[in-house]
């Protein structure tokens, strides 16, 4: 008997395919390098109309390997208002806002931080409500509109010698089972206070200012990263 099942195996031997060879690992690779730069404020203004703005210029740019680049140039501005239309003795609340592209020209940051300008028109949309009797508004009869309005954003930030602030940082990704993942990102960062000076303009005298007063907050920033992935599969 023991003869019999030897000889069926030696046959099953000999008609069974052999192993496959093993596949080799396949290797992919994924470079991209980012770059922004960025102009920011925000004021209080403390007029009849109790304005807060905010306006903002940024420019960024985005490549990646065997992709074309892509970049966009924006210009951010709100505006929120609550005051007393004494013309209509009619409480009102505005809240306009945009974030919108522009031409490259528009939005300017210099590489060394010192200096930068946003300048264009933008179109600002949002809500505005009106409450009858300013000292004791009836909300139940309000009137509610979505307005837009064109405002020209001409501000210009400088920033003091030497105050820039640069950080930098190295970041090494590694998958700890097999060493199929690999990622190496580098990043580099600047930030200075720097105080914008100019002016808004619309067709809206209440939202029309020149020169503006001392922001709440104001900056410049830049941020430069490149990161390069490893990846490597069925090894």
């Amino acid at each position: 008997m023991k003869r019999w099942l030897l000889a069926i195996a030696a046959a099953a031997a000999l008609v069974m395919p052999p192993a496959a060879a093993q596949a080799a690992p396949s290797t992919s690779t994924f470079m991209a390098r980012t770059a922004g730069s960025l102009a920011f404020a925000q004021w209080s203004l403390g007029d009849q109309y109790n304005t807060f703005i905010t306006a903002a210029g940024n420019d960024g740019m985005f490549l990646t390997a065997g992709a074309p680049p892509f970049q966009f140039t924006g210009i951010l501005f709100s505006v929120n208002q609550r005051f007393c239309d004494t013309a209509t003795d009619e409480n009102v609340f505005r809240d306009l806002s945009a974030f919108v592209p522009v031409s490259p020209s528009a939005v300017v940051v210099s590489g060394g931080l010192n200096l930068a300008s946003v300048d264009s028109d933008v179109q600002v949309s949002g809500i505005e409500q009106r409450a009858p009797n300013c000292a004791s508004p009836d909300f139940s009869n309000r009137t509610v509109s979505f307005p837009t309005i064109t405002v020209g954003v001409h501000l210009r930030w400088a920033a003091p010698a030497g105050s820039k602030v640069t950080t930098e940082s190295h970041v090494n990704l590694t998958d700890p089972s097999g060493d199929h993942f690999v990622a190496e990102s580098l990043s580099q960062g600047g930030f200075v206070s720097a105080v914008p000076t100019g002016t808004v303009t619309s067709e809206d005298p209440s939202i029309t200012w020149g020169p503006l007063n001392t922001p709440l907050v104001s900056f410049l920033a830049r941020n430069n990263q490149l990161t390069v992935q490893l990846n490597q599969c069925c090894g």
